[in-house]
């Protein structure tokens, strides 16, 4: 993860309902990282929820433990596909970069920036 600003996990909160994703600095690598699924008209749920993209691109309800509920490591994640220009970096964002060529794609993570 970048050396960028890091913040506790209100701020992350906060960050995923603004339409950001987050991840903790050092977590089990590359690509794993938080965001909020809201409820619309093909949801199951009757709630929002928190899920983890995993490394292998995985996706699954997270729970938070002790440790990372007291941790002030949180950074925002920024999603780009392969070869894309990085934009201009900012203190606190990490660029995750995602394979064209694999199942994965930015789409799945929400809106990535154009660059």
């Amino acid at each position: 993860m970048s050396g960028g600003e890091t913040f506790g996990i209100g701020w992350a909160i906060e960050q995923m309902w603004m339409g950001g994703q987050v991840a903790r600095v050092g977590w089990n690598g590359p690509g794993q990282f938080l965001d909020i699924q809201e409820v619309d008209e093909n949801s199951k749920m009757t709630l929002p929820y928190i899920f983890i993209t995993t490394v292998q691109g995985d996706r699954v309800p997270w729970l938070a433990s002790q440790t990372d509920l007291l941790a002030c490591d949180w950074q925002v994640v920024v999603v780009l596909a392969a070869g894309s220009p990085l934009p201009t970096m900012k203190n606190g964002v990490e660029y995750i970069i995602v394979d064209e060529a694999a199942d994965v794609t930015p789409e799945m993570y929400g809106d990535a920036p154009n660059g």
